[in-house]
């Protein structure tokens, strides 16, 4: 270490001139050789580090923090202490650091807000306390978040938690029902949820414009087909699109409408695939769905023709029974 003699020396002096040096060429020691250092010696610049972190550059501080977000060995108190700065310096961390526990994350959720919290819910693979920490901020585009987050755990009194935060938002709590991990009572916690916000619709519609959604109304039993559907969905009929879907495929209409309405490509490209359409119906059926004109991008297109090789129709309609039977 070429500059440890220097550092020692700036050690000795207490003056703010030889603080910012000394932090300054401590940083710039630990980023050059931290592979190369000792335990004595790591636990040394660590320590300096720590204490002096506040009294960085900026620009010193940027490249230390992003160094030490994606790297491996970085020691958990530093990584602490940069979780709970400016967001502009707990990002990379937040984002990409693997090395942060689940009580140093409950503390950030505690102690910050929320562009804080919105970070740490998008973390993969959270335990149980994090997310009910989070459940905890009575957050609902928190709660969202996570709900989105299929890799996180959620414990039984969290989901209640976050239903509650939701109740009054069914497009929102939509992304808890489609959870494969969502408690049996609590799915039809959310099912009644959903019934009484459709009688509120159709009542609604009913009284504003009874002739022009008289064909929302409609039920389906039996048998109904694959281009029936489609053109309720061409014409602006996405009640009777959903119904119709539903009753094809003998699944819930509900939990098929919830899925849907997320917006998540995957939920499009298993229901064309189960109908045996073409891979290119794709795109118009979610920007029909979603009363948008967005076209796919290459990664996109590129997904929807590897699952039209590797799923056949009857697994695809495997899928739909998975996800959304009643």
């Amino acid at each position: 270490m070429k500059n440890l003699s220097s550092l020692i020396n700036l050690a000795h002096d207490k003056s703010d001139e030889s603080r910012l040096e000394l932090v300054k060429l401590t940083s710039q020691e630990f980023l050059g050789c931290k592979d190369e250092l000792s335990d004595q010696q790591l636990a040394l610049f660590t320590s300096i580090i720590n204490q002096l972190y506040n009294y960085l550059p900026n620009g010193v501080k940027a490249q230390l923090v992003n160094a030490l977000a994606i790297n491996a060995a970085s020691p958990e108190n530093i990584l602490a202490t940069i979780a709970e700065d400016d967001i502009e310096y707990a990002g990379p961390v937040l984002n990409f650091s693997n090395n942060l526990s689940d009580d140093t994350l409950i503390g950030v959720i505690k102690r910050k807000g929320f562009d804080h919290q919105v970070l740490i819910a998008k973390r993969p693979n959270l335990g149980e306390t994090v997310t009910d920490a989070l459940a905890d901020t009575n957050n609902s585009e928190i709660a969202q978040v996570v709900g989105k987050n299929l890799t996180a755990k959620i414990s039984k009194n969290t989901y209640d938690k976050y239903i509650k935060i939701l109740k009054d938002n069914v497009d929102a709590i939509g992304v808890f029902a489609v959870r494969s991990d969502l408690p049996e009572d609590l799915s039809k916690q959310i099912t009644e949820i959903f019934i009484k916000e459709f009688k509120e619709q159709s009542n609604d519609n009913g009284n504003a414009h009874t002739h022009q959604h008289e064909t929302d109304d409609a039920v389906y039993v039996g048998e109904v087909s694959i281009s029936e559907c489609m053109n309720h969905l061409q014409n602006g009929h996405i009640g009777t699109f959903i119904k119709c879907c539903a009753a094809h495929f003998e699944i819930s209409a509900l939990k098929l409408k919830a899925a849907l309405d997320t917006g998540n490509l995957q939920h499009f490209i298993t229901l064309a695939r189960a109908m045996d359409l073409d891979v290119s119906t794709v795109e118009n059926m979610k920007n029909a769905y979603l009363k948008d004109s967005k076209h796919l991008n290459q990664q996109e297109n590129k997904d929807a023709l590897v699952f039209w090789i590797t799923v056949t129709v009857p697994r695809a309609i495997g899928m739909l029974h998975n996800k959304f039977d009643e």
